[in-house]
């Protein structure tokens, strides 16, 4: 069992100027609003590089620095792992626009700039590093690929790995081949030791007909170096719960049952960023749930604004919500991009309430 560490993030995209105003996107936040990205100017890269070098290289080594500058950790000592579905589709388009002309005459820096690695090797020149580094395409299973391989070096070699991830759009008649509407990079930096700040962690839900022979060891196993392991054993109906710390921060939560485990999952996943000092917090977390008065989400409607179902429901019949606006006013769910809209419309129906206008009931 191989555990790593979030050590770091770079976020490059349209309305996403770093991982600082990603995050809080995501989180609902800061409202996204679409903004075309500005060029990146990577300061780690020399000023000719930066003028000559391909969009493709100043994406992801801008997203590199970025994520370096969250860790401590010093580039020349990090293996890499650069992926990307479709290559630089700006430099192929002018190599083959030169090759269907009269003249054909290839520049060698375009020539430089499309091979694959270019990213890859940019990166390592401006970094300093001399440790291993890798490219991959696995067109839309790149970034899975690259996840993979950055995973493997962690676990051979035990040295940081960042992974970068990058896509931009193609122009000119390529893009009829391949259509990738907006340019999005992301570095991601791993290692095997923890930081002084946690970045966050993953929720992963798994079913199978084996159980380990010892659950507390593999329990152990799971969560690595982790100071201290709280447990809870009920043998019989096959129910055990871990919660494992470092320190006073929760380094993760195992929770097992015959049936799908009645936890409060965002709940527990954001202990992952706050303190468990006490031994009241500690037995919720292997509770699973923060207390009576708090509510569980429930499944993601409005991914914009992290708004459950539960809390909807909770809107309707508590508070009095009878419309998808009023249900908006209330919670923000539906008011930014409104795919969710005929969701939230759907579970005021079920609840069995109707809109009133002007005192009467809507039809």
């Amino acid at each position: 069992m191989t555990v790593f560490y979030l050590r770091g993030v770079g976020v490059l995209g349209p309305g996403l100027a770093d991982w600082k105003q990603t995050r809080d996107v995501l989180a609902g936040a800061t409202e996204y609003r679409y903004a075309a990205p500005a060029r990146p100017d990577p300061r780690t890269m020399p000023p000719n590089e930066r003028r000559r070098g391909a969009r493709t290289a100043l994406w992801a080594v801008a997203v590199a620095e970025e994520a370096f500058g969250q860790s401590g950790l010093q580039p020349s000592q990090a293996a890499s792992v650069f992926t990307s579905s479709s290559g630089d589709g700006e430099t192929l388009h002018q190599i083959c626009g030169v090759l269907a002309a009269p003249v054909r005459e290839v520049s060698p820096t375009r020539f430089h700039n499309s091979v694959h690695n270019a990213p890859a090797g940019y990166w390592s020149i401006a970094a300093k590093s001399m440790r291993p580094s890798v490219a991959l395409c696995g067109y839309d299973a790149s970034f899975a690929a690259g996840l993979l391989e950055a995973a493997a070096q962690l676990e051979a070699d035990d040295i940081p790995v960042l992974l970068v991830a990058y896509d931009l759009p193609y122009p000119g008649p390529l893009r009829t081949v391949r259509n990738i509407a907006e340019p999005l990079a992301v570095a991601l930096l791993f290692s095997r030791a923890p930081g002084g700040e946690r970045l966050g962690g993953w929720r992963v839900e798994l079913a199978g007909k084996g159980t380990p022979a010892d659950w507390t060891a593999f329990a152990r196993r799971l969560f690595g170096t982790a100071d201290d392991l709280l447990a809870y054993h009920d043998a019989p109906a096959l129910r055990y719960r871990f919660a494992a710390f470092d320190g006073e921060r929760l380094a993760g939560a195992l929770f097992v049952g015959r049936a799908p485990v009645a936890v409060s999952r965002s709940w527990i996943c954001e202990r992952l960023e706050v303190e468990a000092a006490t031994p009241a917090d500690r037995l919720r977390i292997l509770a699973g749930r923060g207390g009576g008065n708090l509510l569980e989400p429930g499944a993601i409607v409005c991914s914009c604004f992290s708004v459950g179902i539960n809390q909807i429901a909770g809107a309707v019949s508590a508070q009095g919500c009878r419309s998808v606006d009023a249900v908006g006013a209330l919670l923000g769910a539906g008011t930014n991009c409104g795919s969710c809209r005929a969701e939230i419309q759907r579970i005021i129906q079920d609840a069995g309430v109707t809109e009133k206008v002007g005192g009467h009931a809507a039809e």
